[in-house]
């Protein structure tokens, strides 16, 4: 063996492995209140984002509404970048432009600070911390690496208010892509002739009104301590009768009141993008000069959500003092059993029975066990 081998093999030796230093490691992270921002990244900010092998997840939302907004069976992930990015030439000559001397993107002093997110790094669950006056809360949110469930554990102290879990489905707004308020079709140039004198062609949207028709309403309903969400979307080839999903949850130690709410508007968190004094986009970090379409696209989208109408199925948990909840969620598709109803049930049973701390301690043994190995030397250094 060389001396420099013997060296390098005393270093990662001696050194404590980066497996035990994660146990310890946390990421905090603030959460924006208007709206999940990107779910694929950073694009609107280094918000907190939840994720299993199964579904996407992003926490916002102010403290009177906390939001864990989902994405599970992503059919497709398009990317909107279609203009040159500024050089660093660009970039200074503007800084020091003239028109923007009197410019001032600080935020205020004396702003209201949002909640923040701690991630922990041994099991993945994630904790917010509220507090008001005498008012204490303690929300953990906890997504399992093994089993296509999502737990939730609130701990809370001399609340002064009624405390709620709802789950929330919006009307798919998918047809505002080509679609307006009133129903008539957006036009969109598919030909535009050489000769002036020929008239533009438009896509005939009309001629296909048989697959482009909006999507059926979801709908909520209870049963026994299980309350969810359920959606049938349009048949087509590889679903003939349509794909299927349940969200379902049930509320575990309290006896908690299930109510439905059917389709009406203002029953979920509206998201939206502020804008500053000058009408521009408030984006986490830049000021939306760089493919500001993107942004803009964004916020018309969320507009669309923001307006629709939805449906809710909610467990009413308590009205005042302080008490621990539970509160255990799946998603189920078509895609993965026929009887997803049962399975989403059969899920939530099984989860109930192990429990939040077993579910926190099979996650940490998870994550324990994913490691890639480099060399036998540095196996238990690399994640």
């Amino acid at each position: 063996m060389t001396k420099s081998n013997q060296i390098i093999d005393c270093i990662f030796n001696e050194a404590e492995s980066l497996k035990k230093l994660a146990k310890d490691a946390v990421f905090t992270r603030k959460i924006c209140k208007e709206h999940p921002g990107g779910m694929g990244g950073p694009i609107m900010g280094d918000y907190p984002r939840i994720t299993s092998k199964t579904t996407k997840a992003a926490l916002w939302g102010g403290g009177e509404n906390l939001t864990l907004s989902l994405l599970k069976t992503d059919v497709i992930d398009r990317r909107y970048v279609d203009k040159d990015h500024f050089t660093m030439k660009d970039l200074i000559e503007a800084a020091y432009s003239e028109k923007n001397k009197d410019l001032n993107d600080m935020p205020l002093a004396g702003m209201t600070r949002p909640p923040f997110a701690v991630q922990h790094m041994k099991n993945g669950m994630v904790t917010v911390s509220l507090e008001k006056d005498q008012q204490k809360m303690e929300v953990r949110y906890l997504m399992s690496m093994v089993k296509n469930v999502t737990a939730m554990e609130v701990d809370y102290e001399k609340l002064e208010g009624p405390l709620a879990f709802r789950l929330y489905r919006n009307l798919d707004q998918e047809h505002r892509c080509y679609e307006n308020e009133d129903g008539t079709y957006k036009k969109f140039v598919v030909y535009t002739p050489a000769d002036g004198d020929v008239l533009v062609e438009y896509y005939d949207f009309e001629a296909d009104k048989d697959i482009n028709g909006h999507f059926e309403p979801p709908t909520c309903d209870q049963e026994g301590r299980f309350f969810w969400i359920h959606q049938v979307f349009p048949a087509e080839k590889t679903f003939p009768e349509g794909f299927r999903y349940v969200m379902m949850s049930l509320v575990s130690g309290e006896d908690a009141e299930l109510v439905c709410y059917d389709l009406a508007q203002n029953l979920g968190s509206a998201p939206h993008i502020p804008r500053d004094g000058q009408g521009v986009l408030k984006v986490p970090g830049i000021r939306t000069t760089t493919h500001s379409e993107i942004f803009e696209m964004m916020a018309q989208n969320y507009s669309y959500v923001a307006a629709a109408p939805g449906v809710v199925a909610e467990a009413k948990l308590g009205e005042k003092g302080s008490r621990k909840i539970r509160i255990y969620m799946a998603i189920v598709t078509v895609n993965e059993t026929e009887d997803y109803m049962e399975r989403a049930k059969e899920l939530l049973l099984e989860a109930e029975k192990q429990g939040f701390e077993g579910l926190a301690v099979e996650n940490q043994n998870w994550y324990d066990a994913f490691v890639i190995s480099m060399s036998p030397r540095d196996s238990d250094r690399s994640f």
